[in-house]
């Protein structure tokens, strides 16, 4: 499966159909990486709202009906999120629904990999899975431990993924590993003799910082920006993630944007329509407050996902004065009180 090239996002705003649905099943993980959430104590958990939460089937199943009263079929359905999508027991059924119901173009799971026992293999190829994306911790027992403080065996786990890959039929697997799990000059050619005979495509990814209240200059000397990549944050005054995706909380409740802490809810599913939220005030108040400014919401103020992680063709503050046309808010004033007055 070949993965479509990305288009800058500019050219096709507004957007009738968001491009992307990601669906955040399971706020369980069977990790605590050093880097992620999961890491840090109850407490630190409490204090960013975060609770361990499954989404129940009738919520999945609602988002999935609700997607057929947009106009366009969306591109993408990702399972990923602050947790492990494999921990939900009724993951392969989920996947199956999806794809039975047209849901997206490509229906896409985000795993470390670990639970991806045979079984589980066979049932998702089943499934029918368009893209699996496997994120790595280390290339030995010792990394797993060092980086996210788990013992696995790490020969069985190499034998999951390749039972997966000689056993798929059109997924596009992908195998990815942070650099802070490769602690020696070696590492990278070892991960990818490792790994690339066993799937469609390796990568290295950098670390950015996620969460306050880690350190991650102390987990990564190499914070990398997406676009620059020389290890320094690129500031972004607009976020273009609510622009084109909706994220599914597990308990129905829907956001723009992947953040522990969402800047807006904008609905619930089980109380309106995903078209509704869609085109909601409460969505197109978070577009305004990114046009005029992101600063003005506190959350997306602290966020640090634009200035690390937007991808190539996401950047829109150079066209701040074409969305204000595209979008005809009025109220230019970088404040709040700014508001769309119409849409094309």
């Amino acid at each position: 499966m070949t993965v479509p090239v990305r288009v800058p996002l500019i050219e096709h705003l507004p957007l009738a159909t968001p491009f992307a649905v990601h669906m955040f099943t399971s706020y369980y993980c069977n990790f605590k990486c050093r880097y992620c959430i999961h890491s840090l104590d109850k407490e630190e958990q409490d204090k960013l709202r975060f609770k361990k939460q499954t989404m129940p089937m009738e919520i999945f199943q609602k988002t999935v009906d609700d997607l057929q009263a947009f106009p366009s079929q969306v591109k993408a359905m990702i399972f990923a999120g602050h947790g492990e999508p494999l921990t939900h027991p009724a993951i392969a059924d989920m996947i199956s629904y999806a794809k039975l119901h047209n849901a997206a173009e490509r229906v896409e799971i985000v795993s470390n990999g670990s639970l991806l026992t045979p079984s589980l293999s066979d049932k998702l190829i089943e499934a029918k899975l368009d893209r699996l994306r496997i994120s790595l911790q280390g290339l030995n027992e010792e990394d797993y431990l060092r980086v996210c403080g788990t013992k696995i065996n790490f020969s069985e786990f190499v034998s999951y993924l390749e039972y997966f890959f000689r056993h798929k039929q059109h997924t596009d697997t992908f195998i990815k590993i942070i650099d802070i799990a490769l602690n020696n000059p070696t590492g990278s050619k070892q991960f990818h003799t490792i790994f690339d005979s066993i799937c469609d495509t390796a990568a290295i990814e950098y670390l950015f910082p996620f969460i306050d209240q880690i350190d991650h200059k102390e987990l990564s000397g190499e914070l990398q920006n997406t676009k620059h990549g020389d290890g320094k944050a690129m500031h972004v005054d607009i976020c273009a993630m609510p622009f084109y995706m909706l994220v599914v909380l597990p308990n129905g409740d829907v956001t723009g944007c992947c953040a522990i802490q969402p800047p807006v809810i904008f609905g619930n599913v089980m109380k309106k329509t995903l078209l509704e939220i869609w085109n909601s005030e409460e969505r197109n108040e978070l577009l305004v407050t990114q046009i005029l400014g992101r600063a003005a919401n506190p959350v997306c103020k602290n966020c640090t996902v634009p200035d690390y992680g937007m991808q190539q063709g996401d950047y829109l503050d150079e066209y701040r004065a074409q969305l204000l046309r595209i979008f005809r808010i009025e109220g230019q004033n970088h404040g709040t009180n700014g508001r769309i007055s119409g849409r094309d």
